[in-house]
């Protein structure tokens, strides 16, 4: 059966999941230019005021649902791919609906602005929404060229569309950022680099989608979309809105200064982050495939889960080991340099993510919709409330605990919802999670002139050396990708 889903995508998962997150290391290496550029000549307060507009912008999209329709398209067109079917239907009502919504809310972002001066934002930032306008247009165009990759399983140029969206966005933000010395440069090279991905997936789709045809598709079953999709929906739409309410919260009660350190830990830790989100991508499309043919898909997904979540809790404690050096080496500078406890506790949640994305889309797949729901209500509530309640009290560290309870609530749902797991990935999920926490953990609560760099380095080739013995990753994850990646992940690999 695994020699069958490999014939119905087109290209390899496993590079699917390395250029998807190659997009992310390409961006963060050039980052390291931008944050030192950041930290020296954009002020603090400015960051802050810039990263609660986007907040608020944030969360005012998610009064523009899709409710579900979007997921029931995707899942139908790639099963409809699998099938020996086309796209081109559904890949017209996606730019359709994306259009459609991205329009209403631009224009709504734009009447903010009063909302925003009010605030207390200086009017001369306001600029910013309108840049922010044109962005948010341009990414409504590639969430229908991205769904077309991604439903004829095109999965790697999808990640080499990012890595040079990536290149375009970063290069041009170093540059403006030292001739601007303000957040707009930020705002503008954002776009640039939508501007750029959208260029790419075009040359690759080369097949404009009928407005027509997609309002069609949506009216001739919008019923039956919603029927299919509401619950994914709802479940992205509960943390989505949670995220971005945290996010304003911390300008709300904290201020503009701890808003400003909250964004700039958030950028960072996308570095290992994004990773999780690049695992889930690429299941997404493998699982949508063999669920059309029968594939047993939960198996596929303990797979997934199990072997990844190990790679994640690597890459964040490389990631925690590394970013006090951020200071030393004049990376993070000034008012800045608070944000890096912040950013190591914060790494930590990866392995968690990874696990996450996989069976939020195994759920969407297999149509186990309200289970997902299950998941973001108590996660998100969880998260919002414990903020709420402890932010006078230990100020941004608030934001750490109360990803921590939303994480590990929603580890248990997972766990009672999908059991039996075993102990092999019961075991290897909680020593993910585990160490590095235990790594931030210890840096951030100690004397950082003590407990750092050998208790990282301790830890990081401890857990290493368990997962050598303990062998997590199953060996049909591995089986079709390149040869180096074969190399470096086969002795992990049972």
């Amino acid at each position: 059966m695994r020699a069958l889903v490999g014939e119905l995508i087109s290209e390899s998962p496993l590079l699917g999941v390395f250029t998807n997150y190659a997009s992310t290391v390409v961006n963060y290496a050039l980052a390291l230019a931008y944050i030192i550029l950041l930290t020296r000549f954009i002020p603090l307060t400015q960051y802050g005021y810039y990263n609660a507009m986007l907040a608020l912008l944030s969360t005012v999209g998610l009064f523009f649902p899709t409710f579900g329709i979007d997921n029931a398209i995707a899942r139908e067109g790639a099963m409809n791919h699998a099938r020996g079917g086309t796209v081109y239907m559904h890949y017209s009502a996606m730019f359709a609906l994306s259009l459609t919504l991205t329009l209403a809310y631009s224009v709504t972002g734009l009447a903010l602005i009063p909302v925003f001066i009010k605030d207390g934002v200086p009017a001369w930032l306001m600029g910013i929404v309108a840049v922010w306008a044109v962005y948010t247009l341009i990414q409504g165009v590639n969430n229908a060229l991205n769904f077309h990759l991604w439903a004829v399983g095109s999965v790697a140029t999808q990640g080499i569309g990012l890595i040079l969206g990536s290149i375009a966005f970063r290069v041009i933000e170093i540059a403006l950022i030292v001739v601007l010395r303000n957040v707009y440069a930020i705002a503008v090279s954002y776009l640039i680099g939508q501007l750029t991905i959208a260029a790419y997936y075009m040359g690759k789709v080369r097949q404009w989608p009928s407005l027509r045809a997609g309002y069609g598709l949506i009216r001739a079953r919008v019923k039956e979309y919603v029927n299919m999709g509401f619950q994914y929906w709802l479940a992205a739409y509960l943390g989505g809105i949670s995220g971005t309410l945290v996010a304003y919260l911390v300008f709300k009660l904290l201020g503009a200064s701890a808003s400003g350190i909250y964004g700039l830990t958030l950028n960072i830790i996308g570095l290992v982050g994004n990773f999780a989100g690049s695992v889930g991508a690429v299941f997404g499309t493998v699982a949508s495939h063999g669920y059309a043919v029968s594939l047993d898909v939960g198996s596929l997904a303990k797979d997934y889960s199990g072997g990844y979540v190990v790679v994640g809790s690597i890459l964040a404690l490389i990631a925690i080991l590394l970013t006090p050096l951020a200071p030393i080496l004049h990376v993070i500078n000034g008012a800045y340099t608070a944000a890096v406890p912040y950013v190591m506790l914060l790494f930590a949640t990866t392995p968690a993510s990874v696990v996450d994305g996989v069976y939020m889309m195994y759920y969407w797949v297999t149509g186990k919709g309200w289970l997902a729901v299950e998941r973001s209500a108590v996660g998100a509530v969880a998260s919002v409330l414990t903020f709420i309640a402890l932010a006078h009290l230990i100020n941004l560290y608030a934001v750490v605990v109360a990803n921590y309870v939303g994480v590990t609530l929603t580890l248990i749902l997972y766990w009672l919802n999908n059991r039996p797991w075993g102990w092999r990935l019961g075991a290897v999920t909680a020593l993910s999670l585990a160490a590095p926490m235990a790594s931030a953990i210890l840096y951030a609560m100690s004397d950082p002139a003590l407990t750092w760099p050998i208790p990282q380095l301790a830890v990081l080739l401890l857990f290493t050396l368990v997962m050598l013995l303990v062998k997590p990753i199953p060996r049909r994850l591995i089986t079709d990708a390149p040869r180096r990646l074969r190399v470096i992940l086969t002795p992990f690999s049972r």
